[in-house]
C-alpha cells in the first residue's frame, strides 16, 4: 500500500500514524473542549440554563442557594 502524503508514506509507518491519531484526538477533545466551555459561559450569562439542582427542586428555591 502507498498513502504519501506531505512527503511521507503513512501506510507503512505506525509511530506516524499513532504520531496523527494522537494529534487529531487530541485536538477534537481540545475543540469540543471549548464548545462546552462557551455554551456554559453563554447559558450562565443568559440565566436560561442551570445544571445544579435542576431537576430535584423548583427554580424559586434555586435561586436562594446559588
Amino acid at each position: 500500500m502507498h498513502c504519501e502524503l506531505f512527503g511521507l508514506n503513512w501506510a507503512n509507518s505506525w509511530s506516524i500514524f499513532f504520531l496523527g491519531f494522537s494529534t487529531g484526538s487530541l485536538l477534537l477533545t481540545l475543540i469540543f473542549t471549548i464548545m462546552f466551555v462557551y455554551f456554559r459561559i453563554s447559558m450562565r450569562k443568559s440565566d436560561e440554563f442551570r445544571i445544579r439542582g435542576e431537576v430535584a427542586l423548583p427554580p424559586h428555591i434555586i435561586g436562594k442557594y446559588i
